[in-house]
């Protein structure tokens, strides 16, 4: 009976297990691990969003690309009557680079943060997990792939059991959201940032636009032209540069142009720390497929509690060995199972019953060490205080 009756409270463990990944569905629960995992995003994510940026979009994609434009006409003999023309075409090709840098500035973090924010959350890491990547998320809390991001449940760095009761338990006791099942909870948080990368895209383009028209300015801060041969038939070009670095000074102008208006990491933070506690999650609809999951396992949990109970109650028929509550609480310690939703109801003995007044007494009365003292340790991953002790 024993091993029967804890096969089938192992199977309810672990169909608990499967439903709190799923995430919280307690409104307050919801709002709260929303706004903390929206508030972390601004720790942890704005900077690196901004060294990703000038990284990923300014350095490797617009500056390389302009360089390579530039160098067409650096240190160029042409002949005079191709000058206009050359500096115009010039400056249409770096034109063209800087507005793709512009658009991606406008919505490159409101687009990375939705990202992060939806990535699902794991206990393991994903088995194609990317070593060598530039990292996407914030270390310790995310795993890279090629081609997404998966949030740790633990922490990247947590041992956690592969498997088995020990491994569901402190799954069911950990708070998690799902939020990429609520699209349109990161849509009105990432809708505040994206507002305030538009404004910033805006003026980047007009300083970024005043850099490139010196291209073709007749005295122009960042091409030198020399007339060249007897009859002034040639016209030599070349980029000013710092003297100290040796950095094209058009360069460097286009450089400043952008991280002069980028949003600055602080800027990020204030924002997504707002949007986090205004936008409350509980406010959004589910996923379909995710309700129609958890009401499934839900069925399943019943019935299974109902097969457990069935099955105390058809060979409970020793009356000075009654299979009660106390017997199952005990069977379910033994066994290393939670006791925390008894399929029986368990009387809690006289002593205990005595404690837990004197600690709700002390509770009212305001007595910071009152604690409960029929609740069960746990060993709990310490990212669990993150959540606060209150969920």
């Amino acid at each position: 009976l024993e091993e029967a009756l804890a096969r089938l409270l192992e199977y309810e463990l672990e169909l608990k297990y499967q439903r709190a990944l799923l995430g919280a569905t307690e409104p307050a629960a919801k709002d709260a691990l929303a706004a903390w995992e929206v508030a972390k995003m601004g720790d942890d994510g704005a900077r690196l969003l901004s060294q990703r940026f000038v990284k990923e979009v300014l350095l490797d994609e617009l500056i390389e690309s302009v360089r390579v434009a530039l160098a067409t006409v650096d240190g160029a003999l042409l002949a005079a009557e191709e000058l206009d023309g050359k500096l115009h075409a010039l400056r249409a090709t770096i034109d063209a680079h800087v507005a793709t840098a512009v658009e991606r500035a406008a919505h490159f973090y409101a687009t990375e943060i939705g990202e992060i924010l939806a990535a699902k959350v794991e206990v393991a890491a994903p088995e194609n997990l990317a070593r060598d990547h530039i990292q996407k998320a914030p270390s310790g809390r995310f795993w890279a792939t090629a081609d997404r991001v998966v949030r740790s449940l633990f922490g990247t760095a947590a041992d956690v059991p592969a498997e088995g009761s020990t491994l569901h338990k402190q799954v069911v006791a950990q708070p998690l959201v799902q939020l990429g099942q609520y699209p349109a909870f990161i849509e009105a948080v990432t809708a505040v940032v994206r507002t305030e990368c538009v404004d910033a895209s805006l003026k980047i383009q007009a300083a970024a636009i005043a850099v490139v028209e010196q291209l073709t300015a007749d005295a122009s801060l960042y091409v030198r032209m020399s007339p060249a041969g007897e009859q002034l038939e040639h016209v030599f070009v070349a980029l000013y540069a710092d003297v100290v670095g040796g950095e094209w000074r058009f360069i460097e102008a286009l450089e400043i142009a952008f991280i002069r208006y980028l949003p600055a990491p602080a800027a990020l933070k204030r924002l997504l720390t707002a949007a986090g506690a205004k936008v409350r999650l509980s406010s959004f609809e589910e996923h379909e497929k995710t309700v129609l999951e958890r009401r499934r396992l839900d069925e399943r949990i019943t019935r299974v509690r109902d097969a457990a109970k069935g099955l105390i109650e058809a060979l409970d028929v020793d009356e000075t060995k009654p299979l009660d509550g106390a017997w199952l609480h005990a069977l379910q310690k033994k066994r290393g199972l939670p006791t925390d939703d008894p399929i029986l109801e368990y009387p809690r003995p006289p002593h205990q019953i005595l404690k837990a007044t004197a600690w709700i007494a002390a509770a009212h009365a305001g007595e910071p060490s009152a604690i409960a003292p029929y609740s069960e340790p746990m060993s709990m991953p310490e990212s669990v205080s993150a959540y606060g002790s209150d969920n």
